[in-house]
């Protein structure tokens, strides 16, 4: 008998959320253009990154989706804890702008939702849990432009970047943000937040 077990599987979670897409435009454009916000620079290379209050209003109904398709999440990953957020901001890129390859420590899940996403605006990127042995192990190795990408031998996955839509993963997970390439100047606009469990269970 042969078999092939697939070990260490990282999960990455998708989903459309059922907000209004224009009246959180418009909120992240006012926020943006608030002198009160203060532009804040962690892993962003260039554009705007301010923190968010979790009372907001505003994003309300955001935090309610996002700890709805969290708890899913964790629940197939992780435990049978609720999750909550923990913090959220708001992230504007313009042209040529980017975020460095980064985790997120002391949370469990964290994620990105979509706000607005020209053509080109650049995508996200999540890097194999083992990139620097995979890269030396793949040195050694004959690897034509011919070759598929997969599961398997891939170093990072990119998804592109969808409106109304989160992605979700363990906070463990390195990613980065490719740069803006919009010709026309159009920004990225994202809302990225990371969740902790709460102690109570549904």
């Amino acid at each position: 008998m042969k078999q092939i077990h697939e070990l260490f599987a990282t999960p990455l979670y998708e989903a459309e959320l059922n907000l209004d897409l224009e009246k959180m435009q418009n909120y992240c454009e006012e926020v943006h253009k608030n002198k009160n916000h203060r532009n804040r620079k962690v892993s962003n290379q260039g554009g705007f990154q301010t923190e968010l209050s979790k009372s907001d209003e505003n994003i309300r109904d955001l935090i309610l989706q996002i700890e709805m398709h969290a708890d899913i999440f964790a629940k197939n990953i992780m435990n049978n804890l609720n999750q909550k957020m923990d913090n959220i901001w708001l992230n504007v890129n313009g042209y040529k702008t980017s975020n460095l390859s980064h985790a997120h420590p002391g949370a469990d899940i964290s994620g990105t939702y979509y706000v607005k996403s020209p053509e080109n605006c650049g995508s996200i990127a999540f890097e194999h849990p083992a990139l620097d042995v995979l890269a030396m192990y793949q040195a050694h190795q004959f690897i034509d432009k011919h070759n598929t990408w997969e599961e398997y031998n891939a170093q990072t996955w990119h998804f592109p970047p969808k409106e109304n839509t989160i992605y979700l993963f363990p906070s463990w997970l390195k990613h980065y943000v490719n740069p803006n390439e919009n010709e026309a100047g159009k920004n990225r606009i994202s809302i990225a937040f990371n969740l902790h469990c709460s102690d109570e269970r549904n």
